[in-house]
């Protein structure tokens, strides 16, 4: 029994010099009760950054999948936040100016983000923190804004003006006045001797059977068959399959705009009544 109780007190004793403590490691980590390692504390890094969250904690031996030895992390579900940034750009998905509060923010700037959180919506361009918005979007550089396209303040691309009808086509604006003429000849061609002048954001008084007359200059005039072709086409505004009744001529000379389609007066033709509204339409809304 001495023998025994010999050998044991010997054991601690080796245990002692070695700086081997019987509850737990040197630095106070917990031993593994098996005794096979000793487990360190990881924090879970949910948005891959190397940064953690010491609020989500693992005792392992060796490192968790998706865990850091960092517990710095101020919000650890957004990997552009980090330690020691500060959060100020925020993303503008409607693109008028204005940062979304509730959006993903960013310590550093990003394409589409701006550095303000003071959209009031930000899936809606034309819902923003001013009361009395003096600038519009003029995405066919006309000159005349687009009233559903407000900002608060001057940027590129926009004008003090909003008063255009269609701001995807420069041609029409309230500054033009169209030429409406009739077939009189039924040639499926509208001509200029019985002809009314309209506004091209007014185009609703337009007469039953009147199409615009837009005449191009021959680009070739010395040469006779050079020119001499007409093509109508018109443009499907409001996206319904249905062409609007404003019918543009053209010449073979002059490439067709972008988004006109060639009209063929040798078929039957269906054009919207309302162009500028997909919910109106022949046969909903408009008779045939």
């Amino acid at each position: 029994m001495r023998k025994l109780q010999h050998t044991v007190s010997v054991f601690i004793w080796v245990l002692a010099l070695l700086g081997i403590s019987c509850s737990g490691s040197d630095d106070g980590t917990p031993i593994d009760p098996d005794g096979d390692c000793t487990k360190k504390t990881f924090y879970l890094d949910s948005d891959k950054d190397g940064f953690g969250d010491a609020n989500s904690t693992k005792s392992e031996c060796t490192k968790p999948n998706g865990y850091v030895e960092d517990k710095t992390d101020p919000d650890d579900s957004n990997a552009l936040i980090f330690p020691g940034c500060e959060a100020k750009y925020y993303p503008d998905s409607d693109q008028d100016g204005f940062g979304d509060p509730n959006g993903e923010a960013s310590c550093a700037p990003m394409e589409g983000y701006v550095e303000n959180s003071d959209d009031l919506n930000d899936e809606d361009a034309s819902i923003i923190n001013c009361s009395d918005p003096q600038y519009f979007l003029d995405s066919d550089g006309d000159g005349y804004g687009d009233p559903t396209k407000p900002s608060c303040t001057a940027k590129e691309g926009y004008v003090m003006d909003n008063t255009d009808c269609y701001d995807g086509d420069n041609n029409v604006h309230p500054g033009i006045m169209l030429i409406y003429g009739k077939d009189l000849d039924g040639d499926g061609a509208p001509g200029d001797l019985d002809t009314v002048e309209v506004n091209a954001c007014e185009t609703g008084s337009v007469p039953d059977g009147y199409y615009v007359i837009f005449p191009y200059p021959d680009c070739d005039d010395q040469d006779p068959n050079v020119g001499d072709v007409r093509i109508y086409a018109s443009i499907d505004q409001d996206g319904d399959g249905y062409l609007s009744v404003n019918v543009f001529q053209f010449t073979e000379c002059d490439p067709l705009p972008g988004g006109y389609v060639e009209v063929d007066y040798d078929n039957p033709i269906l054009f919207d009544c309302d162009d500028q509204d997909p919910n109106i339409y022949p046969g909903n809304g408009c008779g045939i």
